[in-house]
């Protein structure tokens, strides 16, 4: 049993491998029949309801001491064989997503769990470590400039819109060149 003023922070994780995301929480009186556990910086996380959706995600240092409910799988990366961003990349893919739902059986709609005994021979394959952090190290950076663009055009678009707002309305007006006008 919890002790019923203490408070859990949860942790959700989105399909996709969009990442993790804060739930309100809860007190130890409202946690009902849910068996959490703590979640720790670097943990490779599933939710195994989704998982076959790629509901796939790496704890950031900001999810530490989060907690997971028994909806959740948590696993560490043994670092002397894998790195776990690398694991977490191929899980995403397309291939990885496939073994997954594979590993997730279950009759028809969202029902498919993935199990740890299904989880656990899932083979990935592992080119050398070095081999792994650098292509994860070079995705990184393409992602870090995706990022910055996906950035730019939100700024982009949200410009545009309050200049339509101000143009459309009259707010603004636009001085016509005097060869437009008279045409």
């Amino acid at each position: 049993k919890y002790p019923p003023m203490l408070f859990y922070p949860e942790l959700g994780l989105r399909s996709y491998g969009k990442g993790t995301f804060h739930k309100r929480g809860l007190l130890g009186n409202e946690v009902g029949n849910k068996r959490l556990f703590e979640i720790k910086a670097g943990d490779l996380l599933f939710s195994n309801v989704i998982a076959w959706e790629g509901a796939v995600a790496i704890a950031k240092p900001q999810d530490d001491g989060r907690f997971g409910s028994h909806r959740y799988i948590a696993c560490v990366v043994d670092d002397s064989r894998a790195d776990t961003s690398f694991v977490f990349r191929f899980l995403t893919t397309p291939v990885g997503i496939n073994l997954l739902t594979l590993a997730s059986p279950g009759g028809a709609g969202r029902n498919k769990t993935l199990g740890l005994s299904a989880l656990a021979k899932i083979v990935i394959p592992l080119p050398p470590l070095e081999e792994q952090k650098k292509i994860t190290q070079n995705l990184d950076g393409v992602d870090a400039k995706l990022n910055a663009l996906e950035k730019k055009l939100a700024n982009y678009q949200a410009l545009k819109r309050g200049l339509m707002q101000k143009l459309l309305t009259g707010e603004w007006r636009v001085k016509l060149d005097r060869t437009i006008a008279n045409a």
